[in-house]
């Protein structure tokens, strides 16, 4: 996979953000299908992961004080590969993507419900598995069943407010949950 991942063309999170921010601020005022809007189509699930992906990359670079880079790939187990240099080593990791989608497009979803769906990843020991939060409730990490999840990692992050200017991150919660907020420009 190493060489595979090699090969793969990574993007800045910073630099490709402000474009799918400005897509979507254009489409919210617009009058477009709210399903195509918030592209919730099968057509545009790429876009939507990309997206995602470049959200998730920008958050961890931000909290983390790290540039961390993406590329989209779909593969069996994972969406996108993220990569950042520390130590003067390139370092790579499979980042599979989740959502815990608004309660009008499927009100019994839950985060324990997909944390539950991750334990049929039986052979996943690199896997990073990132869940976007997208309605507002109330989360108790302490509260999750996690036990029989076989990943490497589990992040959860979502934006705080209703205009999405900040938003958390939620980093490994398997082994050591911690908070972060950052805030976009």
């Amino acid at each position: 996979m190493l060489r595979e991942w090699e090969k793969l063309v990574f993007k800045d999170p910073a630099k490709t953000l402000p474009r799918y921010r400005a897509v979507q601020e254009t489409v919210s005022i617009s009058n477009v299908n709210t399903k195509l809007g918030n592209l919730r189509t099968n057509s545009l699930k790429p876009e939507k992961e990309a997206w995602h992906l470049a959200l998730f990359s920008y958050l961890i670079s931000n909290a983390l004080n790290i540039q961390v880079f993406y590329s989209e790939v779909e593969s069996s187990d994972y969406d996108g590969v993220c990569m950042w240099v520390n130590d003067e080593t390139q370092n790579f990791a499979p980042i599979h993507l989740k959502e815990l989608v608004p309660s009008d497009l499927n009100p019994s979803s839950s985060v324990q419900k997909i944390v539950s769906g991750l334990k049929k990843y039986k052979d996943s020991k690199d896997l990073i598995v990132a869940v976007k939060l997208t309605r507002n409730f109330t989360l108790k990490i302490e509260d999750l069943d996690l036990t029989g999840i076989n990943i490497k990692q589990l992040w959860l992050f979502g934006a705080i407010d209703p205009a999405q200017s900040g938003w958390m991150l939620y980093c490994d919660i398997l082994e050591a949950p911690k908070l972060y907020r950052v805030d976009m420009a």
